[in-house]
């Protein structure tokens, strides 16, 4: 079964950083059951187009502007990230959600512009802390997925959903397997009822994600995968954890 590494450096790195991260990715050896997919900060993906033909290894990017072009200043096109390299895009990153205050309707639109142009969005779900004590992970999620269901269009076929639980990203805190595997079930139903065409989704978790815990969530059954935030801004860090996904 193919799995997904991806990185999510967020707002870090330098050029310093950067160049490091390339050479050593350009000598690295990745398995061909995993597809490796780095998130770097925009401003560096240029960087990055001497390795992104290597076979299993893809650029993504953080975040892109919900039209096509325009006065809008500040912002990255759609088109401009596949002219980058990019061929994955980060939708609904909990950061984005929260932080930056983009609402469900924001990130369906940004979902739709990004599968217009062949890209591959990844839908990043997730519940707060008070959700998740109030029990109500199940209706958050499928609220989320459901939002994005604004059209006749809908499909979740060449997408991906990451599970990224609010409480998790950046705390050290992490659900149990036994939790992390009853979500992908709900998930999964979710999406059966939404989208029955789309029933084989792939499925990745994120939050405190670590060479600690991978071994883990690795053996989690649904997975195929995980989204990676502080832990990937070491790339030999990434590497072990890209091994661990195949030989764990």
């Amino acid at each position: 079964m193919k799995k997904w590494v991806m990185a999510n450096w967020k707002m870090n790195g330098d050029m310093a950083m950067t160049r490091h991260y390339i050479q050593t990715l350009k000598q690295a050896k990745i398995n061909p059951d995993i597809d490796l997919v780095i998130f770097p900060p925009a401003v560096y993906l240029a960087e990055f187009n001497q390795v992104i033909n290597q076979e299993h290894f893809h650029l993504g990017i953080q975040n892109v502007y919900s039209q096509d072009k325009g006065a809008f200043t500040g912002e990255l096109s759609v088109a401009m990230a596949k002219d980058l390299g990019c061929y994955y895009v980060l939708i609904g990153h909990s950061e984005r959600r929260h932080v930056l205050k983009e609402d469900e309707s924001l990130i369906a639109k940004k979902f739709y512009l990004v599968k217009d142009y062949g890209m591959i969005p990844v839908v990043c779900i997730g519940e707060t802390l008070e959700e998740y004590q109030n029990k109500a992970t199940r209706a958050v999620l499928e609220r989320q997925l459901e939002s994005l269901k604004i059209n006749d269009a809908f499909s979740l076929e060449k997408s991906i959903i990451a599970y990224e639980p609010v409480w998790a990203i950046g705390t050290g805190l992490t659900p149990t397997p036994k939790e992390i595997q009853e979500v992908f079930k709900d998930i999964r139903e979710i999406v059966a009822k939404i989208d029955k065409q789309s029933h084989n989704v792939p499925l990745l978790y994120g939050g405190s994600v670590t060479l600690d815990n991978i071994k883990a969530i690795n053996n989690i059954k649904e997975g195929q995968g995980v989204l990676i935030g502080g832990a990937s801004l070491k790339v030999e860090q990434l590497l072990e954890i890209t091994q661990c996904i195949v030989c764990c």
